[in-house]
């Protein structure tokens, strides 16, 4: 029987983490980065043969998500901008698809978030599996090795069932098991996150993980999202609260969030250096950074009209262009687009931050009816942009309206909105009226890639794609 579309996809994932370690182990002072595409079969004892094969593998992660695929990219961020209502391409006729929701099982664009995910995760279960019976590495670092990969592996799968809904829940590297894999309930897909993500918060609580590697607070953030995603709001509360107590602090200035000095941010992707967790600008950063030649992507005017009059985050967040026959907008969360400069470069890509978590346990004190605590949460967020605070006498429901028109102002293109959207159940309401001629209710979920479903009997394809 032919092979699955996704079973190649993972085989070559393997192959990529092999070479990967045996280059390194051979070339200690190499960057990843320069490391030649796989050539030849390698086995996992070759892999986890040494320290330096296991440190190259694991870096491997980092490099595979950030770079060569470039999934963290694109996935969130500009797709997703774009399927929501906070991007559109400035090429004509260019994402259609994706910008008006009319999207096609057989396209392969969006096709790989399925495949690149996957890639990931399969990297991360060959860590995982790879090193259960290794006993040269010492302790701490073999917990911390196999906490980075658990990480990756819940935040790919929290993207992908964002995305798909239920998705084959793989947590093996043996392709026999993977050939037919059907699809999982989401609720099973999360409950494997939150436990990966409490063996992560467990094991690195008392390692100093730099803010370019997963950490603990990394892990407890996502846990707090993951939590407010499945609408545990007493659990998202407590899971913020205890990621508002670490050692990350907001910012008092707006334009300095963004900064590689920024007490603000929790899990960045450094733009200077040259290891695979300090590489060069990520697409991500490159894209949006201004410049009337080169911008791929502008703002809508419905988001900058979204803020309230005086808010900060506009005058210092988002960007105009004069460009013959219109202006265009542009976020300038970022600055230098550089990639030339090394440690001059003084931003780096932001993947976490810690207002999120004020936004995070607003939303989740507004579901339970906290109303005085949720708005003093958002005030901090208000205050720094420059407004008011909010009425004292807010209902919950004007106060749960009120988190969502906050975290766009907060988060714009940072990767939230079609996933705050579609998980609130306001996709109708918002998208439709945002695109009313193509917006169809069926598309908060992506088709499973037509190719797949080919290769793949026991997948079940997603209503309105059949």
């Amino acid at each position: 029987m032919k092979p699955s579309l996704l079973n190649r996809v993972l085989k070559n994932a393997w192959l990529a983490v092999a070479l990967a370690a045996i280059a390194a182990s051979q070339e200690s002072c190499k960057s990843y980065l320069e490391i030649p595409p796989p050539t030849t079969d390698l086995t996992r004892t070759t892999v986890f043969s040494d320290a330096s094969s296991v440190e190259a593998t694991v870096n491997g992660l980092y490099t595979l998500t950030f770079i060569d695929i470039n999934f963290w990219s694109y996935a969130p961020h500009f797709y997703g901008g774009m399927m929501a209502d906070e991007l559109y391409p400035r090429s004509v006729n260019v994402f259609d698809d994706l910008l008006f929701n009319q999207y096609n099982p057989s396209t392969d664009t969006y096709g790989k978030f399925w495949q690149n995910g996957y890639k990931v995760i399969y990297h991360a279960n060959s860590i995982i599996t790879g090193l259960a019976d290794v006993t040269f590495l010492p302790e701490i670092l073999h917990k911390r090795y196999i906490a980075e990969a658990k990480f990756f592996r819940a935040y790919i799968y929290l993207l992908l069932s964002g995305y798909y809904g239920d998705v084959p829940l793989i947590t093996t590297t043996d392709i026999k098991e993977t050939d037919s894999a059907p699809r999982s309930p989401k609720a099973a897909v999360i409950a494997l996150v939150v436990a990966d993500l409490k063996d992560v918060i467990a094991d690195l609580s008392r390692m100093d993980m730099p803010k370019t590697r997963v950490n603990a607070l990394a892990a407890q953030s996502l846990l707090a999202r993951v939590y407010l995603y499945s609408q545990q709001w007493e659990e998202a509360a407590a899971a913020a609260t205890a990621a508002i107590a670490g050692n990350a602090r907001l910012e008092s200035a707006l334009d300095s969030v963004f900064l590689r000095s920024s007490d603000e941010t929790i899990w960045t992707i450094s733009s200077s250096g040259s290891r695979p967790d300090q590489g060069d600008r990520t697409t991500y950063g490159l894209m949006l950074l201004p410049s009337p030649t080169n911008l791929n992507y502008g703002l809508p005017k419905s988001l900058y009209n979204s803020f309230e009059p005086g808010d900060k985050r506009r005058s210092t967040w988002i960007g105009i262009f004069a460009v013959s026959p219109d202006t265009i907008l542009f976020t300038a969360k970022y600055k230098q687009k550089s990639t030339n400069m090394g440690p001059m470069l003084a931003e780096d890509d932001v993947v976490m931050r810690l207002a999120e978590q004020y936004l995070i346990r607003a939303e989740a004190n507004a579901a339970m009816g906290k109303t005085s605590e949720s708005a003093a949460d958002l005030n901090v967020l208000r205050r720094r942009a420059g407004l008011r605070d909010l009425p004292s006498d807010m209902r919950k429901e004007q106060l749960v309206l009120q988190v969502e028109k906050e975290r766009r102002a907060e988060l714009f293109v940072e990767g939230h909105r079609w996933f705050d959207i579609v998980r609130t159940g306001r996709a109708n309401a918002v998208f439709g009226a945002a695109k009313p001629a193509t917006w169809k209710p069926h598309a908060v979920l992506l088709p499973i890639p037509q190719a797949e479903m080919d290769l793949n009997q026991n997948l079940v394809q997603n209503p309105g794609y059949q």
